[in-house]
């Protein structure tokens, strides 16, 4: 959630390594939808090195460029102004195989 008159911020999940190489992943979210309509995602399978943007949408699965087993997800959040309502999330699932 971003405070104060903030109009962008980013959030980064904790890296984890899953002990195999991850190919692919699916990102799900609860959220304060529309407000997010404007946020971007990003997730990583090599510990941050890279960062690919994903698409959210019920059953849209991204593949990997690369190969890795240490994942993660960044979001950027966005809003018009300073006043407006901060998208803010109530759980994010990432998906992976």
């Amino acid at each position: 959630m971003l405070s104060g008159t903030e109009t962008q911020g980013t959030a980064t999940t904790v890296l984890r390594d899953v002990g195999f190489n991850v190919t692919s992943c699916e990102l799900r979210k609860h959220s304060n939808f529309p407000i997010d309509e404007n946020d971007t995602y990003e997730v990583t399978n090599d510990g941050g090195v890279t960062w690919e943007t994903i698409t959210i949408a019920s059953g849209s699965v991204h593949n990997f460029s690369s190969t890795g087993s240490i994942i993660g997800i960044r979001l950027t959040l966005n809003r018009t102004s300073g006043s407006d309502t901060s998208p803010a999330y109530k759980s994010i699932c990432l998906l992976y195989k």
